[in-house]
This record gives C-alpha cells, sequence and structure tokens, in this order.
C-alpha cells in the first residue's frame, strides 16, 4: 500500500505549518513499539506512518505514530496514558475487556478514541485488526472498519464518518497536518 499512500499524499494538502514538518516513524520505532507493546501493527498502518508521521487527517482525525517520547504525535506515550486511564474507562464503556486488550492509534478533535482490537484479526497475514470507535459522548464502542485503510479512506475521508460521530453534517477535509503543526 505504500505506493498508494503516496498516491493519496499527492491529493491532500499536507501543511507544514508554523515550526511543523512531518516527522515520520522509522521501521526501528515501529519495532520498538511492536516489541514494548506485543503486537504487530498493521502493515498499512506501518507504511503510513513511515510517509506522514503522526498528524491530524481531514481536520477531525489525530492519527499517532511511534516518533519518540519527546515527539508531539508520539504513539507509545499516547498509549501509555491511555492504559492509565484504562481502569475509568473501562467503567463508562459497555465494554471493559476491550478497552484493557485494546491499543489506541487515534482519537477525534471532540474526544473520541479510536482503537484497534488485537482479538480480532481481520487479515492476520497484513495484521490488521478490526478499528473501534469509543464515542466520547455516548460512552458507545462501535466497528468503525474492518481495517487500518478502510479506516483512512472510506471513513476518515469520506462524510460517513459523521454517521459514526453523531455528527451528520461531516465534510472531511482534504488536509493532512502534521502534529507539531497543531494547536495544543
Amino acid at each position: 500500500m505504500a505506493n498508494g499512500w503516496e498516491q493519496l499524499g499527492a491529493k491532500l494538502q499536507v501543511g507544514k505549518g508554523k515550526g511543523g514538518k512531518l516527522v515520520a516513524s522509522t521501521d526501528a520505532a515501529l519495532d520498538e513499539f511492536e516489541r514494548s507493546f506485543n503486537i504487530k501493527l498493521p502493515l498499512n498502518y506501518r507504511d503510513f506512518v513511515k510517509l506522514f508521521g503522526p498528524g491530524e487527517l481531514a481536520g477531525v482525525v489525530r492519527i499517532y505514530a511511534p516518533v519518540g517520547r519527546k515527539q508531539p504525535g508520539d504513539l507509545t506515550t499516547f498509549v501509555k496514558g491511555f492504559r492509565e486511564g484504562a481502569d475509568f474507562l473501562g467503567e463508562v464503556f459497555s465494554n471493559p475487556k476491550l478497552i484493557l486488550r485494546s491499543i489506541p492509534f487515534a482519537n477525534t478533535i471532540f474526544g473520541d478514541m479510536i482503537v484497534w482490537d488485537p482479538q480480532k484479526p481481520t487479515d492476520p497475514k497484513a495484521h490488521e485488526y478490526e478499528v473501534c470507535l469509543l464515542a466520547k459522548e455516548t460512552s458507545k464502542v462501535s466497528n468503525l472498519a474492518p481495517d487500518f485503510e478502510t479506516f483512512i479512506q472510506d471513513r476518515c475521508l469520506s462524510p460517513k464518518l459523521g454517521k459514526y460521530l453523531d455528527y451528520p453534517d461531516y465534510k472531511p477535509e482534504n488536509t493532512f497536518v502534521p502534529f507539531a503543526s497543531l494547536k495544543p
């Protein structure tokens, strides 16, 4: 899919705003994350973050990537923070076991969490997992997409995401903004 992500990059307005530049993940950083959390990351995700790194897609979804703990948008830091709050999240959401086993890799600007469920592989050869949305407002868990590519192409960059976010007027921006460019 690497070539497909490059095609996507050519279609997106990739912002390199004030002080911000793309900080792509390396194979070494991705491998270290996999060892630390005992998970194989989806191959499409690996290709995506090696090209784009962490950032905000379509003006709504913030994607995290292993880039180093002092870098904005670092996946390791994000997962550790999520796990520190897992007990609380387990009480809020209807599926506490999912919270404990999931790997968060994105969130929305509204505070919704987007996670992989490693116990629901959809393509074991490509290390793809079901993508779930933990909706902040409703405390509902929804199956968002069967894999990372569908999540990006058919959810984030499509008005369909509005259905899941209970935001019927959602119109995705055709943008990717690196974390370093985002306002805190």
